[in-house]
């Protein structure tokens, strides 16, 4: 493990369980602010913007699920530790 490739793999499997373990709280960070967002009528000139951030927030809540169903199946690969 003291090799340049040993070290960068030590260096990348701890990114990814500092990720994998934030996964569901920057989700539901995400939610609560698609929450605040979420339309009540868009009625005014700025409701064009709010709608269109509320749809962007929803979309990125989406790709995170998948980002986080994809880290999921690499953890349950690579790092449970088997009974």
């Amino acid at each position: 493990m003291q090799t340049g490739k040993g070290i960068k793999r030590v260096g990348d499997a701890l990114v990814f369980l500092h990720n994998w373990i934030l996964f569901p709280s920057y989700i539901s960070m995400m939610q609560q602010r698609a929450k605040k967002l979420r339309p009540q009528g868009f009625q005014g000139k700025g409701d064009k913007e709010v709608k269109a951030e509320y749809m962007r927030t929803l979309s990125h809540i989406q790709a995170v699920k998948r980002w986080q169903q994809k880290y999921d199946e690499i953890y349950d690969k690579f790092f449970k530790i088997i009974d």
